[in-house]
This record gives C-alpha cells, structure tokens and sequence, in this order.
C-alpha cells in the first residue's frame, strides 16, 4: 500500500524473523528495492541508525506487557523525535473507544496522550477499529476525505464516498473530550501503561469487586497472622524469599525493557538464579564457618544495600545498551550475587535455630516458597508499574532493614 505513493525507500523492523519468510510466501513485495527488512529490535535500530524519517507507522499491539509497553514511553518518543525529520508524521493505535469509553479505557488512553503531548505539539485521535494516535510537531488536519479528494488520491475503500469527515471530527471530539489532563507519564521504569491496560481488561468481565476484595482481605488476613507468628530467623527468611524473587522480577522486565525481548535469556537467568543458591548454600562453611546470628543479619543488611542499589544500576546499565555482551554480563552477574546471599541465608537460618533438623527445614523451606511468590506477584502487578524501579528496591530494602533490625534485637 505505501509503495503505491512516491517513496525513496522503507525501512521494515520486525523482530521475530519467521514474520519476513512468512511474509515472502505470500507477496512479492518485499522484493521491491526500496523495502529494507531489518531483523531487528526497533528501539536498539533506533539508537544505531544515523538516517531521518518522515514518516513512522507503530503497529503495535497496546502496552500490556513490559516488553510493548517500552513503545509507549516518554523514553522511546523522545528517541522516535532524534530519528524524525521536521515535518515528520508518527501513527500508532490503542483499542478503540468510538462507542463509549469507560473510566479505565479513558485512563488508558489519557497515559499516552499526556506522554506524547510531553514530547510532540500536535496530536489527532482518528476513531475506527481502533484509536489511531496521528502525531506531529505541525500543524493535522482531520478531514481525511477531503484531503484525498484534493490530492487525487485513488483508494477503493478510504476516500470521501465512505468517510465523513463532520462524524469523525465529532466521534474525535468525544475521545479527546475524555482525555484526562493530570493523567500520569508512562516511563520505562515506571511502567503505569501496562498496569492501567491490565485493568482495562479486567473491567470488560463480569467480576464482582466486593467479592474480589473480601477474598484478597482474607488472603492478607491469614498471611498476617502466619507472619506474626514466626521467629526472627524464619521472618527473614520470608523477606529474603520475597526479595530474591522480586529482585529476579526486576532484573527480568528491566532486561526487557532494553532490550524488548527476554525469552533467549530467562532459561539462562533461572540457570544462574538456581545456581547462585546451590553455591550459597555449598559455600557457606568456607565464608562463614560458625553460623550465627551475627552473620543472618549481616546479610540481611547486605540485601537491604544491594536491593537499594540495584535499580541505579538497571538504569545505568540501560545507557549500555549497545553493548549487548556487556549488558548480559551485568545483569548474569547481578542475579548471581542475590541468588548467593538468598543461599547464605538459608544455610544459616537451618544451623542456627534449635529445633530438629527436619522440623527447621520444612519452615525455612515454606517460608522462603510464600516470600517468593508473594514478591512475584506484588512486584510485577503492583509495585514496579505504581512506583516504578527505583522507589520498589527501596521499599525492598527498608523491608530488609527491618527485618535485619529484628533479628538483631532478638538475637
């Protein structure tokens, strides 16, 4: 369809490469000497190529996940603004709202307006199928029949006969009337997009709040109680679990959000997650020969600093993003080292407290499992896209603070 208008040349980025040899089965298009295939991340693509575009289509699906929601964000416009040409047009979409809108698909959609607007001066919201984002820092016009109808453009389908241009100004009005102005900024490390689309999602079914709420009530209630009734050892125990995993959570969507896909990696991740905690435990009588109290703590404090840090790194690390091996090394060498403490402390907290060795083990073990999938669920659902990277490894860390302080008083 572009190649029908006078164009020098079309750069095509497509991660996944099975899309261009499927895509070759069924057009020849691709042939065409002015189409560029780039098996590439589009953002990493960015960073690299030195050309100026006029125009860039996102066809995207919408930021539901980490790994989309890193085309949304304030981060990837301004980018986007380095690579455009000044009278440069952008078009991207989210699910449509012609028909009604309601509050979690307004808050949707008022994210990425308000983070757009941060970066380009004029944005059009054409409504149809979906909600076509047109972007520019000139001046748009939405009367997209007449516009064909004026330059001669010859379309089966998009022309004046089946467009009207008075009913999608009003059907644009309506959206854009609905458009919240204090809405958040979506950023890479503050993922609120994805968040706010989960809750679009869930709002299309039909499920009682009420009930959800009691539920979850109860849920907490009972975690409550069992946490109240641990020792100190076994409550950091159940913080280091939940720090471990949420730290392996961090370090997974941060790797996807430099570099947009993270599936050829996690096998290695968990490789090293699992491996760090089989060394902490071996290497225990080595680095600490006489397990005590002193030692739990002292590790306790070790993953407060280190949960604290890690973000500074993350976002340091994401400046490094054109060296792919160097990147891979930190992040390896990172989940190794919360992977090693989690397997001090483990070893540690089953010598230290005097019970049968079985009795101890089965707590230490249960504890650590609860933790685990707690810090998993709240980091990546909650945490990370309400208060972004930095402000949850600092949550992270005072909870270990805490609980190391605890431990120290009762020891």
């Amino acid at each position: 369809e572009i190649l029908k208008y006078d164009v020098d040349e079309i750069d095509y980025i497509e991660l996944n490469p099975w899309i261009f040899r499927i895509g070759r089965q069924f057009t020849e298009s691709l042939k065409d000497p002015r189409i560029h295939p780039v098996e590439k991340d589009a953002r990493l693509f960015l960073k690299v190529i030195p050309d100026k575009y006029d125009i860039v289509l996102i066809n995207l699906p919408e930021p539901s996940t980490a790994q989309i929601n890193r085309y949304y964000t304030i981060e990837f416009f301004r980018l986007l603004k380095e690579r455009l040409n000044n009278k440069a047009i952008i078009s991207l979409s989210l699910p449509s709202t012609v028909n009604y809108i309601s509050k979690e698909a307004a808050r949707v959609n008022s994210v990425i307006y308000a983070t757009i607007k941060k970066v380009f001066k004029e944005i059009m919201i054409v409504p149809g199928e979906k909600n076509f984002f047109v972007v520019s820092d000139n001046p748009l016009s939405i009367n997209i029949g007449k516009l064909i109808e004026d330059k001669g453009i010859e379309n089966v389908y998009v022309n004046h006969y089946y467009l009207d241009d008075r009913t999608i100004k009003q059907r644009s009005d309506y959206i854009l009337s609905n458009i919240s102005d204090d809405a958040g900024i979506n950023t890479d490390f503050r993922p609120v997009s994805y968040l706010n689309q989960l809750l679009f999602w869930v709002s299309q079914f039909n499920i009682n709040l009420k009930v959800f709420l009691v539920i979850s009530f109860i849920i907490l209630f009972a975690l409550a109680v069992l946490i109240s009734r641990l020792n100190p050892v076994n409550l950091g125990m159940f913080t280091a679990g939940f720090t471990a995993s949420s730290v392996e959570v961090i370090l997974i969507i941060s790797f996807q959000i430099i570099y947009g896909y993270v599936y050829q990696s996690l096998g290695i991740i968990i490789t090293i997650f699992m491996a760090g905690l089989a060394s902490g435990a071996l290497l225990r009588k080595r680095f600490f020969p006489a397990a005590k109290n002193k030692h739990f703590y002292f590790l306790q404090f070790s993953l407060a600093i280190f949960s604290i840090v890690l973000p500074f790194i993350v976002i340091f690390t994401e400046s490094l993003s054109t060296f792919p091996n160097l990147v891979h090394l930190i992040f390896f060498l990172l989940t190794f080292i919360i992977s090693v403490i989690t397997g001090f402390l483990f070893s540690i907290a089953t010598l230290i407290q005097k019970q049968a060795i079985s009795e101890i083990s089965a707590k230490v073990y249960s504890v650590d499992l609860i933790g685990a999938a707690l810090g998993a669920l709240i980091v990546s659902i909650l945490l990370v896209p309400l208060t972004g990277i930095i402000y949850t490894g600092i949550i992270i860390g005072i909870l270990n603070l805490l609980c190391a302080l605890n431990t120290f008083l009762k020891s």
